[in-house]
């Protein structure tokens, strides 16, 4: 890779870090947010629903505005709306404007991935798993410091100072547009223009099926979040313990993913998706069974099978629709993740019983299994395959 690509592939990635360390706190945060503004279990499971909506739901809009023409430089401001939305949510006594703060953070968070995740993928572009696997471990690496950073923060300096959790989003935009703000910039991801139901056309199902992939899968990962909170709460824990749990669980995740996104290729993507997920089902079960180390080890090893193709399905969205590339991965990650961490946040809400909260979860990998397993191959691409 060159050093020049290196460099902004990684800058991309302390973005990434930023948003979505904002993006997944709210599972251990609602703890805080229950206690706060004297929630109950099911309203206060159903505040990182929310969260997930804004930052997911309005990223399909994002991509297409992105994919007309939206300005880079709004695009890649999103971290500092993202940390600054977080910020102010965590310090409002009203819980209304906690919501409405919580939504301005989620903006931030989809406006900035489809354009991102672009980018990362064209600094690969024969290798666009991997580079796609690399992009998405920086945002693990969020996802995993979100839940184990800011409840700290939170806790250890109070609400009146989250403006601290802020402060990295707004270098990172600082770096985001030295990088790619600036008109010289080599812009990577300029396909041929066309039409969005012309580049779409033919590819409606197999984008269908990743999507009802990562729905499902969306929906078992968020709601073993959402169980692993109240799991630690149960056991005399607080927002910090369920951080910690949340951590073990998602970063695990992005190391698989990472590894997965290295070791796929075009003919291994299809029986990745469905055999990692079906593997995934037992270990979720037995979480609530288990204590001490072997209720951790088994956090990391059901993170690492439950999470491990969401590169490649991004990777394979890309390369079925490349002139709708922000819009095919947004539908990805954020339409998927979006529906699916709403109705988690509602079941887990509803059953209000921990064993079964993770048995319900480890069941819903079961029907993503299945749509994986639909998803026609694609064609050969020479710009697909790690191994071209």
């Amino acid at each position: 890779m060159p050093s020049g690509r290196a460099v902004r592939l990684l800058i991309l990635g302390l973005g990434h870090i930023c948003v979505d360390a904002y993006a997944i706190v709210w599972a251990p945060m609602m703890v805080y947010f229950a206690v706060r503004h004297r929630l109950s279990q099911e309203q206060a499971s159903l505040i990182p629903s929310l969260s997930a909506v804004a930052t997911s739901s309005l990223q399909p809009v994002m991509a297409w505005l992105s994919d007309h023409g939206l300005p880079r430089r709004i695009a890649l401001s999103g971290p500092a709306l993202a940390g600054v939305g977080l910020a102010f949510s965590i310090m409002s006594t009203d819980l209304w404007a906690a919501m409405f703060w919580l939504v301005i953070s989620g903006l931030g968070v989809a406006v900035y991935h489809p354009e991102a995740a672009v980018l990362a993928g064209d600094s690969l572009p024969r290798h666009r798993s991997l580079a796609t696997g690399l992009f998405l471990f920086t945002g693990t690496v969020g996802l995993a410091a979100g839940p184990g950073i800011i409840p700290w923060v939170n806790q250890a300096y109070g609400p009146a100072n989250s403006w601290l959790v802020a402060l990295p989003a707004l270098a990172a935009v600082v770096a985001l547009w030295a990088a790619f703000g600036r008109s010289h910039t080599r812009d990577l991801s300029s396909p041929k223009q066309v039409g969005l139901v012309e580049a779409f056309r033919g590819k409606v199902l197999p984008i269908g099926l990743l999507v009802g992939v990562n729905t499902l899968r969306a929906f078992s990962t968020f709601g073993v979040c959402l169980g692993l909170s109240w799991l630690a709460v149960s056991r005399g824990g607080d927002e910090v313990m369920a951080g910690r749990f949340v951590l073990a669980f998602v970063f695990s995740g992005g190391v698989g993913g990472l590894l997965c996104g290295y070791v796929a290729r075009q003919r291994t993507e299809k029986p990745l998706l469905v055999l990692t997920m079906l593997a995934a089902l037992p270990t979720i079960w037995l979480i609530p069974m288990l204590s001490g180390w072997h209720q951790w080890a088994m956090l990391v090893v059901a993170g690492v099978l439950a999470n491990a193709t969401i590169p490649v399905t991004i990777a394979m969205s890309q390369q079925m629709v490349p002139a709708g590339a922000r819009l095919a991965s947004s539908l990805q990650m954020g339409a998927s993740w979006g529906l699916g961490s709403v109705l988690a946040g509602v079941v887990v809400g509803a059953i209000q019983q921990i064993e079964l909260t993770f048995a319900v979860m480890a069941l819903g990998m079961l029907p993503a299994a299945a749509c994986a397993a639909l998803v026609p191959r694609r064609g050969h691409d020479s710009s697909a395959s790690p191994s071209s």
